[in-house]
């Protein structure tokens, strides 16, 4: 059902993150991180992913890559995620707002 709000804060929340990384099927707990605007727990998520499968495509690419932050959920969404264009988006729209922040804050600085 993808509630994951009702566990985030129990003890059961762990042992979720940690099934849903073993069944390779972390998608809907990435875009829910991502629509909370936790891009952090988000990185961290693809970084356990990485260490728990090893073997996986996203796992092989961000270790050639020498990847981090969110090149992690780029690769992710690239190589895993069987809902890559909802992730890209996020991710996206995650970069304007960030460049139009930085904008804002170089304009209000000169």
């Amino acid at each position: 059902m993808e509630r994951y709000d009702l566990l985030h804060s129990t003890r059961h929340f762990g042992g979720l993150v940690w099934y849903l990384v073993n069944a390779r099927r972390v998608d809907g707990l990435i875009i829910d991180m991502l629509q909370k605007d936790l891009w952090q727990d988000a990185v961290s998520l693809v970084g356990l992913f990485n260490k728990v499968q090893p073997h996986s495509e996203t796992a092989q690419e961000a270790s050639s890559q020498q990847a981090s932050g969110l090149d992690l959920l780029k690769i992710y969404a690239k190589w895993e995620s069987q809902r890559a264009g909802y992730v890209e988006l996020a991710l996206q729209a995650y970069e304007q707002t960030s460049a139009e922040i930085r904008l804002t804050i170089m304009h209000h600085h000169t």
